[in-house]
């Protein structure tokens, strides 16, 4: 077995899943464990107003692993300051008029009011 590769590349060589490889990799490698299981990414510099999506595909790893990244770090979800585009908006116009405003969907209007207010009115 090469141990040199990371345990997703031998999972998908050997046909099992990369939790099996690491614990193989346990019992019959464990001097290789800290260097080939942490994935060498500069968490501090990723840009976290990128979806989780976004992330993965540009290091080239699963979104559900960011995803576990961003929780561990504490990074705020995306969308967080979703509210943003709305500050100073007339909430006395109806839903439909602030859309036109704004140029975007009655949709995301409600579901703004909502977030704001807790009412779809």
């Amino acid at each position: 077995m090469d141990w040199s590769k990371r345990n997703g590349v031998i999972a998908r060589e050997i046909g099992t899943s990369a939790a099996y490889v690491s614990q193989r990799r346990s019992i019959y490698a464990p001097e290789t464990l800290d260097e080939k299981n942490s994935h060498p990414y500069d968490w501090e510099g990723i840009d976290w107003a990128m979806s989780n999506t976004d992330i993965a595909e540009v290091l080239g790893i699963s979104d559900s692993y960011v995803s576990y990244k961003r929780r561990v770090l504490r990074k705020p979800p995306v969308g967080a300051g979703r509210l943003s585009k709305y500050e100073g908006t007339d909430w006395s116009l109806c839903n439909s008029e602030i859309a036109l405003l704004l140029t975007t969907s009655e949709i995301a209007v409600r579901q703004a009011r909502y977030r704001k207010f807790g009412t779809h009115v």
